[in-house]
């Protein structure tokens, strides 16, 4: 669940996931969601609290998101659910206490 831990698949996320539709030309799509909890400043440690989004960033095939409130999350989730392509979604982990 932390983002922290990425690294540990991002050769068959940059290498694989990112790349299979321009690889087949466009005849196959990759309709991949990950979710995961990054942030600091609730406690979690240095190994729990880092941000991912600028690894996930520099990759061609991958979208990222990251909402900045509840109500953004439940909008840009649907809306990476729905994608075609794979969609990293990046919750802060301070969201998970909010409500909206």
């Amino acid at each position: 669940m932390f983002a922290d831990f990425v690294p540990v698949a991002l050769d068959q996320i940059a290498n694989q996931v990112a790349k299979y539709r321009y690889m087949s030309g466009g005849q196959f799509v990759v309709p991949l969601t990950i979710r995961a909890a990054q942030g600091g400043g609730n406690g979690f440690g240095t190994q729990h609290s880092q941000c991912a989004e600028s690894w996930l960033m520099h990759f061609p095939g991958i979208k990222v998101v990251s909402p900045s409130t509840p109500v953004d999350m439940y909008g840009l989730l649907r809306g990476a659910i729905r994608e075609n392509n794979p969609v990293f979604v990046l919750e802060h982990k301070g969201l998970y206490n909010l409500k909206g």
